[in-house]
């Protein structure tokens, strides 16, 4: 009876595993941004970049320059300092006085019922005058020719939302092994490949990177609608898709890129909201729950402790998982010692899961940038479920 159950957990692991290796191969048939070759636009469209910033004075100036060696003719870049206590603000506005087309907008005081990227997202839109807007973190490093690059790619395909994947900087070892299994383990939820579909409901939005079409942004409710929303990136791409937006992910990579964490440890406490918001739904349970499937995939080789079962039945889920993370990291073109090491990622985000439950059930919400939201305030209001 042991070695059957464990058969059977082997065999459970093994076809997670074998979906997910399809899911990545699916996302490997995107766009790689920087092999499209369009056509120039007959005349420019102005271009507005919107990137919110709170304390980030120490990546917030490589981004800003980068933006203004883009060789686009008609650009314009709104710079939001939200509520920063560093230096960022004054940084923005010495940068500010040497070109005119830094705009800087400074948040003093959060509104009642927003969350405050939300909120400086909408001040930012107010600020921009461009045909397109480009929301993006305010690490995000351009290449000089990214800007141009991605417009022409969008106006001769005639898209009006288009995401991208960066190049990811060094996060550590475990922070990098994280991210990918990460990565691996949401492709078959997340459905990037589908995106494209006006027929599917499937969405996306990575917040390194969404150009959206003004227009197409228009026909949308606005970040009104999302000033709760604590996945504010995938919920910019849920409002394009319902407005009938035709969307796009790619792999940005040569184009743009940042370091999300700068280790585990701050990956863990940033992804907190993101774990027992979005996957858990504001639940603790719910993340537990999920913790102990991802736990039922990586841990299913013991099963070949059990009597009676053959050692080599844990080897086929072991080579998918293995598979799916060196195909998705060749795909981003990481070749870094931790996509051979996806159990350690695993583990990773298992216990980044359970932090965030925890965390979550002691507080009954989430702490961001200094103000606490209640679960049930935020549940009430939540529009990305997955």
């Amino acid at each position: 009876m042991i070695a059957i159950l464990a058969g059977l957990w082997c065999l459970g692991a093994a076809a997670f595993w074998a979906v997910a290796w399809i899911a990545v191969e699916r996302v490997r048939a995107l766009p790689r941004l920087r092999e499209a070759e369009a056509p120039a636009p007959a005349a420019w469209p102005r271009l507005s970049v919107v990137s919110p910033a709170c304390n980030e004075e120490e990546a917030i100036e490589a981004s800003v320059r980068s933006l203004l060696v883009q060789d686009y003719p008609d650009l314009e870049i709104v710079a939001v300092d939200d509520r920063s206590t560093d230096r960022t603000g004054a940084l923005l506005d010495a940068l500010a006085e040497a070109d005119p087309r830094l705009a800087v907008e400074h948040i003093q005081r959060l509104p009642e019922g927003w969350l405050g990227k939300l909120n400086a997202l909408q001040r930012g839109v107010a600020r921009a005058s461009g045909d397109w807007l480009l929301f993006a973190d305010a690490d995000t490093v351009y290449a000089p020719h990214a800007l141009r690059h991605v417009v022409a790619f969008c106006e001769a395909e005639g898209v009006d939302l288009l995401t991208l994947f960066p190049e990811l900087l060094p996060m550590g070892l475990l922070g990098d092994a994280t991210i990918f299994a990460a990565g691996v383990f949401g492709s078959p939820a997340g459905r990037m490949w589908a995106v494209a579909d006006p027929d599917s409901d499937a969405f996306c939005g990575l917040g390194a990177f969404i150009l959206v079409r003004r227009a197409a942004f228009a026909r949308t409710p606005g970040f009104e609608w999302l000033r709760l929303e604590v996945a504010d990136d995938m919920g910019l791409g849920l409002m394009v898709k319902r407005a009938g937006g035709a969307c796009r992910v790619g792999q940005g990579v040569g184009l743009l890129k940042l370091r999300w964490y700068r280790d585990f440890s701050e990956m863990s406490r940033k992804m907190q909201k993101n774990f027992y918001g979005i996957l858990g739904r504001f639940s603790a349970a719910r993340v537990l729950s999920a913790v102990a499937f991802l736990l039922a995939t990586v841990l299913f080789p013991l099963a070949a402790l059990a009597p009676g079962l053959p050692a080599w039945a844990v080897l086929p889920g072991l080579a998918l998982m293995h598979l799916a993370t060196l195909r998705m990291t060749g795909w981003l073109e990481l070749r870094r010692p931790a996509r051979w090491l996806p159990e350690l990622g695993l583990l990773g985000m298992a216990w980044i899961m359970v932090r965030a439950a925890w965390i979550g059930a002691r507080e009954d919400g989430i702490t961001w940038r200094g103000v606490r939201y209640p679960a049930s305030e935020l549940r009430g209001v939540q529009k990305v479920r997955f």
